[in-house]
């Protein structure tokens, strides 16, 4: 009988599964890569808010995210919030990625902090 039977049949099945998995991966960081994207105007506005009044102080009102959808590729930026402070969260349901972009104010300056949900969706801007 033939001992390895069933490692070497698990090692097929996965694989099988790995270019699946770099699949989805690949596609929650384009995902992730697309809300930033679409982020980009409202946060600089935002930051030119927050330097003009040089505080966070209801810097992110007013403000709204545009729904974006590339429809070759599927990706979009499906809901979004943004917070009096300015916090940007922006959603894929989709591909299940979650973008929180966090501006913080010191010495005059604004700079971005940027969180991805999963890590494993985090693209180059946000890394």
């Amino acid at each position: 009988m033939f001992r390895f039977g069933i490692p070497v049949a698990a090692l097929l099945s996965a694989s099988i599964a790995a270019p699946s998995l770099a699949s989805q991966d690949f596609t929650a960081r384009s995902s992730a890569s697309a809300i930033i994207t679409a982020a980009g105007p409202v946060r600089a506005a935002i930051t030119r808010k927050i330097e003009s009044q040089k505080s966070l102080a209801h810097a992110g009102d007013g403000f709204a995210l545009p729904h974006i959808s590339d429809r070759e590729r599927q990706y979009s930026l499906e809901a979004g919030h943004i917070t009096s402070s300015g916090t940007i969260v922006g959603y894929n349901n989709k591909y299940g990625v979650v973008v929180i972009l966090e501006p913080t104010y010191e010495q005059g300056k604004t700079e971005w902090r940027c969180k991805v949900l999963p890590a494993s969706a985090a693209s180059r801007e946000c890394q």
